[in-house]
């Protein structure tokens, strides 16, 4: 799956690309990778409509799977080079 909990650093909670993950996230993505048996991905400029996003957010990284989608909104981060999570949400299949 394209967040590779096994690359996290527990210390930082940084993996490649990802400025922090936080332990909810790191949570769900266990849950989800333990369930789906297939995914694809999709990226799509911009943020998620208001109530859950704020129009803050560059980037809308999709993770559809066969058993539940995943939505995690992403903002550059110059300083870092990396992504920062600003937020995400889930969708029952």
């Amino acid at each position: 799956m394209i967040i590779k909990l096994d690359t996290l650093n527990p210390k930082t909670r940084e993996v490649a690309d990802v400025v922090i993950l936080g332990d909810h996230l790191v949570q769900k993505v266990a849950l989800i990778k333990a369930h789906a048996k297939s995914y694809q991905l999709k990226v799509r400029e911009g943020d998620l409509r208001y109530p859950y996003g704020d129009n803050r957010a560059d980037y809308i990284l999709t993770i559809h799977t066969d058993y539940q989608d995943i939505d995690i909104r992403l903002r550059y981060n110059n300083r870092k080079d990396k992504y920062d999570i600003l937020g995400w949400m889930t969708a029952n299949k």
